[in-house]
């Protein structure tokens, strides 16, 4: 990871971490985020919308950038954040309709005007998902069986519940790590599917950072990952079978664990894939993940008069990784 993508994850925890963010807090956060967005890669993209998408309270520039990102950056911060205003949204619905508006539409509040909005593109997906979530579309929707509109209302709350779920493997990681942790190698990385079919997000998250070499700092990254390209990524880099990692995608992403059509796109994700890109990729994240845990990450403290404000403390030297072993990771072989 960059110092111009650590800076931009940092900014965005600092600014978090503040319960009632001033105006002037506003402004700074807005010029960090202005100044660093553009500068960082695609994943570091994806990771702070979905960070995002959990500040209540956000400069209307910033909504208004990621809103506008490509939706396999923009969906999560479509779908849940709650610091979008109106003018945003319907901005953003009028410019780019199609998948912005089918993530926009699955939004817990709406107001009328949006609503409105959403409606008068005449998509199908859209007009489902406002009569399951909002009581109305203007088109007529077959009504689901009451299992299947549970369903549907319970695979709303799923990336918030892995959300609370990440945060108590991190709170208790060092307790899990304590507590009859399988020596590497004594177990099938195949109960990967396992896990995710069970659901077992700590199981999930232990084994897979163990199979990496790496930690559950960087599991949490891959999984807020919704569009389940990095998961494919990090199951195609240990070698496990196609159909194995689409039963994992299935079994952890919403979006692919329903119909048929669901489970072909989970397999389309899996075959456009490669096996040497997806290596090259996990390595370059297992490296940058042990970077911030020697300590090279940038953080953000108040500065020395107390004021809250944001101050990039970057690390004295840059990391070289030439000619350092790599984190041990495994390769599957199918019985």
């Amino acid at each position: 990871m960059g110092r111009k993508d650590a800076a931009l994850l940092a900014a965005i925890a600092g600014f978090e971490a503040l319960k009632q963010p001033t105006p002037q807090d506003l402004r700074q956060f807005s010029n960090l985020f202005n100044g660093l967005f553009s500068l960082t890669k695609e994943e570091t993209r994806r990771t702070a919308a979905a960070a995002l998408s959990r500040i209540a309270t956000l400069p209307q520039d910033v909504s208004k950038i990621v809103a506008e990102q490509p939706i396999r950056i923009s969906a999560p911060f479509l779908a849940l954040g709650p610091g979008i205003s109106d003018p945003v949204l319907l901005h953003t619905i009028s410019r780019h309709g199609g998948a912005h508006a089918r993530a926009i539409s699955r939004r817990r509040s709406l107001s009328e005007t949006v609503k409105t909005a959403l409606a008068s593109l005449k998509d199908g997906a859209v007009d489902r998902s406002l009569r399951l979530r909002h009581g109305g579309s203007s088109e007529r929707v077959p009504a689901l069986s009451p299992e299947k509109l549970a369903r549907q209302r319970q695979d709303e709350d799923i990336l918030r519940d892995r959300i609370k779920a990440m945060a108590l493997v991190r709170m208790n990681r060092q307790t899990v790590m304590d507590r009859n942790v399988p020596v590497k190698g004594d177990h099938d990385p195949r109960h990967l599917v396992k896990y995710a079919e069970k659901g077992d997000l700590i199981g999930f998250s232990r084994l897979l950072a163990d199979e990496l070499g790496s930690d559950s700092h960087l599991v949490e990254r891959i999984l807020m990952d919704i569009s389940g390209t990095q998961m494919a990524m990090a199951l195609k880099s240990l070698q496990l079978p196609d159909c194995d990692i689409v039963r994992v995608l299935a079994g952890l992403f919403p979006a692919f664990g329903g119909s048929r059509a669901e489970n072909m796109s989970a397999q389309a994700i899996v075959s456009s894939v490669r096996l040497e890109d997806s290596k090259k990729r996990v390595d370059a994240w297992v490296r940058a993940n042990s970077a911030a845990a020697e300590g090279g990450r940038v953080r953000i403290t108040p500065n020395n008069n107390n004021a809250r404000s944001f101050q990039e403390l970057r690390p004295s030297t840059d990391h070289d990784w030439a000619g350092k072993a790599m984190p041990e990771r495994k390769t599957i072989r199918r019985a």
